[in-house]
């Protein structure tokens, strides 16, 4: 049978989903509780056949590929307890019942835990068993509601999709993270574009590099290419006896990138080897090109690369050309919750989010926010939104209210908003356009303009909860 619902017990599964807690799961009935793991299942592109009414069939739902009698991907067993911990015999009991109808994998559900022999039990079943407590389950849920663009009823408008299994949760915990201490990961984030994220990555790198002698890797995950076109490739080396180029004067060619982020995500080049030089002392890039934003038409890269870019990321191996390690690896992201930027917001420790102070802006920074929470869900670290940074401001009315119902935000989802501001400064922006023709001007000398001291306080102000 497929799962079918009334439509008061279908609202009241919705509820649960869209706000889950442990407290609310034990608040259904048995039968309830049973069709809303079912709705979850759902939710996440699987199709779902209840069979626990069927005798001796000793699992409750079936997974299917696409339509009912479509593949089997996964059976699922249920038990809801408060506190009760499931022991290493029903563990045992449920592989066999895997074994005897077939060799699809299977998923043990509870709202509480397992006791350790159970967990030594699913270990020795050679993958066929996977634990899912109540933690787990409900990072689950989140992760898939702030993924999916769900149709009526909470249900993926199409199975067509790669389904999100609850296996990819067990993986990223698995990854081993670099610590806070060796190299701080910070995304700067916001779903709205025209907000100054890569003009804040960029300047937060800069200051961390020319005033504070930190070694930074900036990422560019935006296929705009604007972090890119800031920073271009070093110099090429002249022949001996030939004028140089001053240090504010454009050499007659730029050079342009041979690879870039997309390289890496099509499995053409490592992480490392994608890593590339500035103009700056302590400052590398990987940079990235428009084809960048194909990545979000293959669903086939949403598991599989997502984490692998998570464990490239926080692996020792990556390093600077000059084979030593960084300090700091700052992502710029694109606009909306994209391929690249979950990727980013997946591996990242800290998120800054640029925000102006304007109504519609500040309803954006909502969405960022987020989808940050989102991807927290995966391993169930990092992802820690730092706060917001006003940008380009302007001390005004509006700006002032905007600002008020911004704060609000923030501090309502235990966040806050920086105190300091940059304000809309065009010196800035000339900087950087002497940058991205091959200058190497100092951004940071006092007399470029309030907004690049006001990056300095920033940075300061940052380093207070990192």
């Amino acid at each position: 049978m497929t799962v079918s619902v009334d439509a008061i017990t279908a609202k009241k599964l919705a509820d649960v989903f869209d706000h889950p807690s442990k407290e609310a799961m034990l608040g259904l009935d048995w039968s309830e509780f049973e069709d809303f793991v079912a709705h979850v299942f759902e939710s996440a592109g699987y199709a779902v056949e209840k069979v626990s009414p069927r005798p001796k069939h000793n699992v409750d739902l079936i997974l299917h590929a696409g339509h009912i009698g479509g593949k089997v991907l996964a059976r699922v067993e249920i038990r809801r307890y408060e506190t009760a911990h499931i022991i290493k015999g029903r563990v045992l009991q449920f592989y066999g019942a895997l074994m005897a109808q077939g060799n699809a994998p299977g998923y043990l559900i509870t709202t509480s835990d397992f006791t350790k022999p159970a967990y030594e039990a699913a270990t020795m079943s050679h993958g066929k068993v996977t634990l899912i407590n109540g933690e787990r389950f409900l990072r689950y849920i989140r992760y898939v509601s702030g993924t999916r663009a769900l149709g009526a009823g909470g249900k993926a408008p199409n199975l067509t999709q790669p389904t999100i299994a609850p296996d990819l949760l067990l993986e990223a915990e698995a990854i081993p993270r670099r610590s806070v201490q060796q190299t701080k990961v910070l995304a700067v984030a916001n779903n709205k574009g025209g907000v100054a994220k890569t003009t804040t990555a960029l300047n937060l790198a800069l200051v961390l590099t020319l005033r504070l002698h930190q070694r930074v890797l900036l990422v560019d995950c935006d296929g705009q290419g604007s972090l890119t076109q800031l920073v271009p490739l070093p110099k090429p080396e002249l022949p001996s006896g030939r004028r140089r180029h001053t240090q504010t004067e454009a050499p007659t060619v730029l050079l342009r990138d041979e690879v870039t982020l997309c390289d890496y995500y099509l499995g053409r080049s490592s992480l490392t080897e994608v890593i590339r030089g500035t103009r700056f002392n302590n400052l590398w890039l990987i940079p990235a090109d428009n084809t960048l934003t194909q990545l979000d038409n293959n669903g086939s890269l949403l598991t599989e690369n997502m984490l692998g870019f998570v464990r490239d990321v926080h692996d020792t191996a990556l390093v600077a050309p000059d084979g030593h390690g960084f300090d700091w690896i700052i992502f710029d992201t694109a606009p909306a919750q994209g391929f690249c930027t979950r990727a980013a917001l997946a591996a990242s420790h800290f998120v800054v989010m640029p925000a102006l102070a304007e109504i519609l802006a500040v309803r954006g920074a909502l969405g960022g926010f987020q989808t940050a929470i989102t991807m927290r869900q995966l391993s169930g670290v990092g992802s820690k939104v730092l706060g917001a940074v006003v940008t380009r401001y302007r001390r005004t009315l509006p700006a002032e209210q905007a600002l008020a119902e911004l704060t609000f935000m923030f501090n309502s989802q235990l966040s806050r908003v920086f105190t300091t501001k940059v304000p809309d400064d065009n010196k800035i922006e000339r900087g950087h356009a002497s940058t991205s023709r091959g200058g190497i001007a100092n951004l940071f000398g006092l007399t470029l303009g309030p907004a690049a001291r006001a990056y300095e306080a920033l940075v300061k102000e940052i380093l207070q909860y990192v």
